[in-house]
């Protein structure tokens, strides 16, 4: 599976979301989220970061920063998520992961593209039908700005109101509270993928320049969405190519013995057995046992997992070429599923 998203670009607003070690409900006790917030006000004085939002929820966390071009987000992540896992694994005498191989940021237009990202992070909770108002979930933001306290405040409210065109602290609680309310009376609690899986959200002018900033060291980038949300994002066959080149160590003059059409299939060809060009999981055994039944395509050996010496790994999410083979078999599962319980309860993928 592609790893998250997070480049960082001085000046801009990041909205960031860490899950916790495939998606296991390690926050669901309100010590530990207290823990993450406590090492949130800790990275705030020690890295100076800027936090303009924040929640934890039973399973991942959602934070919106500005970047100061002073690495101060690294720094922050790496210290909230070292500290939580350590405190989390010694009192239950556990050892692995605690959280996912990485973060995913998306860049905000600091315009009204950061107020309905406000909106979204503050209804996260309500969404999930945990609470009926965000005011009833401790573990976030908008109750520490409701209250406006001076103590332990993780939010910079000064630098909040400036982005949000508030003069004072005052207006820019009831303006946030308002928002709120609205989106609630309107029952907008639908989720919003260009939120949390792109790379930039906001005006097209917006999305160029990052584009453009991303351009020379992360080709393959395209404005995607409609109406007032447009976002850009990695297209995928340009990270499998971008791998490709990275881990196998294929040049790009070589990437014309590999044909993608539009429905992300790989087709044979190159040195390289045609299903480790996406996945090292297939021997050649295997990639022959494949071809013995009429596969061709690389997605096809990974989505529908025809090779029966290597069943599906417990626990493994699914990737963006297994959703799209799903979903030309009637399955509507996303990204965030994992791949043994989709392949279970799915009709027409055959993994025997």
């Amino acid at each position: 599976m592609p790893r998250a998203h997070r480049y960082f670009l001085p000046g801009h607003v990041w909205h960031i979301t860490h899950r916790c070690h495939k998606q296991q409900f390690l926050l669901k006790f309100a010590k530990d989220r207290r823990a993450w917030v406590y090492w949130l006000y800790q990275a705030r004085k020690r890295y100076d970061l800027c936090v303009l939002n924040y929640v934890v929820t039973s399973n991942h966390v959602h934070l919106l920063v500005k970047d100061m071009g002073r690495g101060e987000i690294a720094h922050s992540m790496q210290l909230i998520a070292g500290r939580v896992a350590q405190q989390f694994n010694r009192r239950k005498s556990r050892k692995g992961a605690y959280w996912e191989d990485r973060y995913h940021a998306t860049a905000v237009q600091a315009d009204g593209h950061l107020a309905r990202c406000m909106v979204y992070i503050d209804l996260n909770m309500v969404r999930a039908g945990a609470v009926e108002h965000p005011s009833d979930w401790m573990h976030a933001g908008y109750n520490e700005i409701q209250s406006l306290q001076k103590r332990y405040r993780c939010i910079d409210v000064p630098a909040l109101a400036a982005l949000l065109g508030f003069t004072e602290a005052d207006s820019l609680r009831d303006g946030l509270r308002a928002w709120v309310n609205q989106a609630l009376a309107k029952g907008d609690l639908a989720r919003h993928p260009a939120w949390t899986q792109s790379i930039a959200v906001g005006q097209r002018e917006y999305l160029d320049t990052i584009g453009g900033e991303l351009q020379a060291s992360h080709p393959g980038r395209v404005i995607d969405g409609d109406g007032d949300t447009l976002c850009l994002r990695e297209e995928p066959n340009t990270y499998v190519l971008y791998k490709m080149t990275e881990n196998y160590g294929l040049s790009w003059e070589t990437r014309h013995s590999v044909a993608f059409s539009a429905d992300l299939s790989v087709c044979w060809g190159g040195p390289t057995p045609h299903a480790t060009f996406v996945s090292d999981r297939c021997t050649q055994p295997q990639v022959a046992q494949c071809r013995s039944k009429g596969v061709e395509r690389a997605q096809d050996c990974i989505a529908q997992d025809y090779c029966e010496a290597k069943p599906v790994k417990e626990g493994r999410l699914l990737s963006q070429l297994e959703v799209k083979v799903g979903q030309q078999h009637g399955c509507n599962k996303k990204c965030d599923d994992s791949a043994d319980k989709v392949y279970q309860k799915c009709p027409g993928v055959d993994i025997t």
